[in-house]
């Protein structure tokens, strides 16, 4: 509602992340909330996010940081599935980070995700074309 009482246009895709051609050059931001994958898939990913944002594009990421991992508040039981932020800078070779660190937030929403957790939020530009 909030989008359309602004006018701004959200396009929200469900798919394979794995298989799915973002394109290039396509998107002004990419957001990934919570998404975790081996480390093999992690770097194919993320590369494929930052060639799919137009210059000057941003990507926002919010996930569970490796302090995660003893806590009973969500998120993959695998430390090989959880970040640092040392993981998130290598990730973007290129990318102008506006953005990097590790926050100990609350979560409220819903059983498995109720109390203190420990994530890592980032904001990445890709820089723009003039920049390169």
């Amino acid at each position: 509602r909030l989008a359309q009482e602004n006018s701004v246009s959200i396009k929200t895709i469900y798919d394979d992340l794995l298989n799915y051609n973002f394109g290039e050059n396509k998107y002004d931001g990419i957001v990934l909330i919570f998404s975790h994958f081996n480390v093999d898939d992690t770097c194919k990913l993320h590369a494929k996010y930052f060639n799919a944002l137009k210059p000057n594009g941003v990507f926002l990421m919010e996930v569970f940081a490796k302090e995660q991992l003893p806590l009973q508040t969500g998120g993959p039981k695998d430390i090989a599935l959880l970040y640092d932020t040392q993981d998130v800078q290598n990730s973007f070779p290129g990318g102008q980070i506006e953005l990097l660190k590790k926050d100990v937030v609350y979560l409220h929403e819903g059983d498995m995700h109720d109390g203190k957790a420990v994530v890592v939020r980032a904001i990445i530009r890709k820089p723009s074309n003039k920049e390169n």
